[in-house]
C-alpha cells in the first residue's frame, strides 16, 4: 500500500517509530501493515459511510485498528460484542490505553440487558418475604448490602452470589413487570442510570443479544408508526379532511428504546451474529405444535 493514500493521522500512530511504537504502554508493540491496511479501510469507510467486512489473521491487532479511526472521527459509536470478556477487555484495558495514548477525552460505557441490574422495587418486596430456603434469604440479604453501596447495580459486581443463582429473580425486574415512570424508585434505578450512562457516552460497548433485542423494539415500533399512520389517513380519507399524514403521531419516545442512535456500529466477534439473527428474526415450529394443531383441527 502507499502511504500517500493512507491518513497521515493513521501513519503518524501505527507507522515505524509512530505513537504505538514509542509508547511505554505497548512496550512489546512491532507495526504491522496488515494492521495499518485495515485502520485505513475503517477510516475510508467511516468517512463515505459505508458497511465493511473485514476478516483479520489472529496477531493482526483487530481492537486497534477499528478502535483508533472509529475514535479520531469524533462519532458516537457502539461496539457489539459476543463475549463478556471482550467488553471487560474493552473498556477495563483497550479504551483507557487508547485514551491515554493518544491524549484525549472520551467517555466511554458498558450497557447490559435488564436483567443484569438490581431493582429497588422487587428487592424490597423480595426482603418483606419469608424465605424457606435458607440460601435464598441469605443472598437476599447480602443483594440488599450490595444495593445500598454500589453505583452501578450491575449483579456481575456482587461478590459471594453466582450470577445464575435463581435468587437473582427476587432482585431484577423484567420488561413485563417493571413499573417504568410510576415506580417509586425511579431516579434511582439502575438501569436507567445505565441507558442515561449510555446517551451521554461517546463508546457504548454492549453484546450481540442486547444490540438485536433493540433492533427489534425499534423495527416493531416503526410498524406500529406506520399502522397508526394508515389508520389515521383512512379516517382522514373518511372526513374528506386534508393533512400530511407525515405528521402523525411522529413522535419519539426514547423509553421504548434500549440503545442510544449512533454513527458508527462495530460488531467485534461478527461470526456469531448469522445464528443469533436468524433467532431473533424468525418463527420457531416444531412437528410437536404441529401434531397438536392437526388434533384440534380434525378432532
Amino acid at each position: 500500500m502507499n502511504n500517500k493514500n493512507i491518513n497521515s493521522d493513521l501513519l503518524n500512530i501505527f507507522a515505524e517509530n509512530g505513537i504505538l511504537q514509542n509508547s511505554q504502554n505497548f512496550p512489546n508493540y512491532r507495526p504491522r501493515i496488515q494492521q495499518l491496511q485495515m485502520a485505513n479501510m475503517i477510516d475510508i469507510a467511516i468517512k463515505n459511510k459505508k458497511i465493511i467486512v473485514i476478516e483479520a489473521a489472529t496477531g493482526t491487532g483487530k481492537t486497534l485498528s477499528y478502535l483508533i479511526p472509529a475514535i479520531l472521527s469524533g462519532k458516537k459509536i457502539i461496539i457489539s460484542t459476543g463475549t463478556k470478556t471482550l467488553q471487560d477487555q474493552l473498556v477495563k484495558k483497550d479504551l483507557p490505553l487508547i485514551a491515554e495514548i493518544l491524549n484525549i477525552n472520551i467517555k466511554y460505557n458498558v450497557l447490559k440487558g435488564r436483567a443484569n441490574y438490581v431493582c429497588w422495587y422487587h428487592l424490597n418486596n423480595a426482603y418483606k418475604k419469608s424465605f424457606r430456603d435458607k440460601k435464598q434469604a441469605t443472598d437476599i440479604e447480602k443483594i440488599r448490602f450490595f444495593i445500598n453501596n454500589t453505583e452501578s447495580g450491575d449483579k456481575a459486581e456482587c461478590f459471594g452470589i453466582s450470577e445464575n443463582s435463581d435468587s437473582w429473580n427476587y432482585a431484577v425486574s423484567t420488561a413485563e413487570n417493571c413499573l417504568n415512570d410510576k415506580c417509586e424508585f425511579r431516579k434511582d434505578c439502575f438501569l436507567f442510570k445505565a441507558r442515561d450512562n449510555a446517551i451521554q457516552a461517546d463508546i457504548v460497548v454492549v453484546n450481540h443479544h442486547l444490540f438485536l433485542s433493540d433492533l427489534v423494539l425499534k423495527i416493531k415500533k416503526e410498524q406500529e408508526k406506520e399502522k397508526e399512520k394508515e389508520k389515521a389517513k383512512e379516517k382522514i380519507s373518511k372526513n374528506n379532511t386534508e393533512i400530511n399524514a407525515e405528521n402523525i403521531d411522529d413522535n419519539d419516545d426514547s423509553n421504548e428504546s434500549i440503545l442510544p442512535n449512533a454513527d458508527i456500529i462495530v460488531f467485534d466477534e461478527a461470526h456469531q451474529l448469522p445464528d443469533l439473527v436468524t433467532k431473533y428474526f424468525s418463527n420457531e415450529f416444531v412437528s410437536l405444535e404441529l401434531d397438536r394443531l392437526s388434533k384440534e383441527i380434525f378432532q
